[in-house]
């Protein structure tokens, strides 16, 4: 059984879409995320776009405050970009 693994462009472009999906669901601005997770607006612009890789620790803090599981912004574990993105409370 062969999976298809996305190239590092692709997968940028995956994850960054996924963290503009879940950002919006939570009704919170670009702006304020990036002030959240103590980066410039104009770097997450370029993460949201897969034009930035992020690091472990910035992958980390993204989750932690948009309140979902890592999974949910991974494409290795199949989660599906349309997947509920909130953590049950």
């Amino acid at each position: 059984m062969s999976t298809h693994m996305p190239d590092s462009h692709n997968l940028d472009k995956i994850i960054g879409t996924r963290v503009r999906i879940a950002s919006t669901s939570k009704n919170l601005e670009q702006k304020e995320l990036a002030k959240i997770i103590n980066i410039s607006q104009s770097y997450l612009s370029r993460i949201e776009s897969g034009d930035r890789s992020l690091s472990a620790q910035l992958f980390c803090a993204i989750c932690i405050s948009l309140e979902i599981e890592e999974a949910k912004l991974n494409p290795y574990k199949n989660a599906p970009i349309l997947a509920p993105l909130i953590l049950p409370m």
